[in-house]
């Protein structure tokens, strides 16, 4: 391969990578870019020159990234992000500022209390922003954020690694929701115990409730597993059941399905953490600062 001299490469060529593998579709990039579906064709013609790869293999469902394009797509990102700050001082930035493309990692019982909300206030605060948000739960935040997946994480704990940012928000517990008003009067564990349960996991088999069922030498008869949340309105409609479920998904399920009333969960389960992260890297990164900021006070208010 002949030796590649920078000043000779247009520069735009990795923005239009970056909307490559953010859509993973030629139309829907070149829509973003302004140019036409013969430009973003020509420009990934040359940048697969200058890489000497193919970088994206199209498909039944568009355009899958290569091994190659996942490991440059948080170099270019990383590079572009670098250019964005430094028009930040310009005297009207509004109109140079290129659409910014923010990546949240949550789960879906996150996403279902909290994400309309941000991201409305980030169109209202930040309308040159764009939030994204990824599937992802606690146990694998944490690779996600290293692997440059997502730029913030907000789950419930999880984050040890040296390289990310870790912040406890506040603490979550947990409330019952339930298919009919009379049931949720004075939820008792006797009553609680007399319905039957849908119960969330990631293991279909056993959630928090029975481990600490099981601490009173209690159990509970189980007539549906699923592992997601967003699946309770659609599982949970027979009189006598009973879903148990953090706080802030069951008080927004019930706000969105009347038929669901949520209440206090009659056993004593501990508190859990609600944890913002990032990479350490990005705390110098403004519009990472700026969601993040969004995010605390949506979350914080919850309470």
């Amino acid at each position: 391969m002949n030796e590649i001299n920078i000043e000779q490469i247009d520069l735009n060529l990795l923005k239009c990578f970056e909307i490559l593998y953010e859509e993973q579709n030629a139309s829907r990039a070149a829509e973003r870019l302004g140019i036409t579906q013969s430009a973003v064709s020509a420009s990934l013609r040359r940048l697969r020159d200058i890489y000497q790869d193919p970088l994206f293999q199209r498909t039944g469902r568009g355009l899958a990234p290569t091994t190659k394009a996942h490991a440059l797509k948080p170099l270019v990102s990383n590079a572009l992000n670098i250019f964005r700050e430094t028009l930040i001082s310009l005297p009207d930035n509004t109109n140079t500022l290129q659409q910014r493309i923010i990546t949240l990692g949550m789960s879906d019982d996150f996403e279902i209390a909290f994400a309309q909300e941000i991201i409305e206030q980030v169109r209202l605060k930040f309308p040159h922003y764009r939030i994204v948000i990824k599937q992802t739960y606690m146990h694998i935040i944490a690779e996600m954020l290293v692997k440059h997946n997502v730029d913030i994480g907000v789950t419930s704990g999880g984050i040890y690694y040296h390289s990310l940012y870790r912040e406890l928000m506040v603490l979550g517990d947990y409330s019952c929701l339930v298919t009919h008003p009379e049931d949720a009067v004075e939820l008792t564990l006797e009553k609680f115990l007399g319905f039957e349960h849908l119960l969330i996991s990631n293991t279909a088999q056993i959630g928090i409730v029975d481990e600490h069922l099981t601490k009173l030498n209690k159990t509970r008869h189980i007539f549906a597993s699923t592992s997601h949340f967003a699946a309770i309105p659609w599982l949970l409609k027979r009189k006598g059941t009973v879903c148990t479920l953090p706080t802030h998904a069951a008080r927004k399920i019930s706000e969105i399905v009347p038929s669901l009333i949520y209440t206090k969960c009659p056993i004593s389960i501990p508190t859990y953490p609600m944890v913002l992260s990032c990479r350490k890297t990005s705390l110098k990164d403004k519009a990472i600062l700026d969601v993040q900021e969004v995010i605390r006070s949506v979350i914080n208010s919850y309470k």
